[in-house]
């Protein structure tokens, strides 16, 4: 018997009759034809299936499409919303942090979420955060300096990626919730650099008032949000 969700995949409702055992991936691959996330193990060791889920990335090979009724997800087909590519996946493409391509979506997504809670990872603790996916092809070393240079980038974009969240308001709230956690993290160091060491080109206003711009995505995130059944994340601890 055949369930009825709701789930908003990169900003679009997606009203679907679902079989109760379908994986979340299957959903995502094969009744929406969006075909970024890989299947690459079945048993949620590899990561390439990694998508984000109400602002989290997780394995979606570990969860069911009923659990994610109600839900809303980015894939890589939706990490730049506005279309063109996200530094990070720039960052794999001039640092050639790939070879085959096949774990690259699920390793971006789970970088992405690596730097939404660490915007600045030392290289161990990039190896740490990206741990639960598996590239067959490649030594890592290049996806750890795709991974330092996205950073790099990101934080130097402050200002810019601060006032793309005035767009939010076309987008789900949970991509909101996500994006607002990581720009307020480089809010806090750019705060931080600004009193400590003086910077002329950013004042202390004008982070504030990029602060008040993030704060009305957050807000309408918080009402929307509902507890899920838990799933795996992309780290394997």
């Amino acid at each position: 018997m055949k369930v009825s969700v709701e789930i908003t995949v990169n900003g679009k409702v997606h009203n679907k009759d679902v079989e109760p055992r379908q994986l979340l991936v299957h959903f995502i691959r094969d009744t929406i034809g969006l075909t970024g996330a890989k299947v690459g193990c079945d048993t949620s060791q590899c990561g390439s299936c990694t998508i984000i889920m109400d602002g989290v990335a997780v394995k979606s090979c570990t969860a069911l499409a009923v659990q994610a009724d109600g839900a809303s997800i980015t894939t890589i087909e939706g990490l730049a919303p506005k279309g063109g590519l996200h530094p990070l996946q720039e960052a794999f493409w001039n640092k050639h942090g790939l070879q085959c391509g096949f774990c690259t979506p699920g390793m971006i997504i789970a970088a992405h979420e690596l730097l939404r809670v660490n915007p600045t990872p030392t290289p161990e603790e990039i190896r740490h955060g990206l741990e639960g996916n598996m590239c067959r092809c490649t030594s890592y070393v290049n996806i750890v300096r795709a991974v330092q240079e996205a950073a790099k980038v990101l934080a130097s974009t402050l200002g810019t990626d601060l006032i793309r969240l005035q767009c939010y308001e076309g987008l789900d709230a949970s991509h909101a919730v996500y994006e607002w956690n990581y720009a307020r993290q480089l809010l806090e160091i750019r705060l931080r650099e600004a009193a400590n060491n003086g910077d002329g080109n950013t004042s202390a206003d004008e982070l504030f008032s990029y602060r008040f711009l993030i704060e009305r995505p957050l807000l309408q995130a918080i009402d929307n949000s509902r507890e899920r059944p838990p799933v795996l994340t992309h780290r394997r601890d």
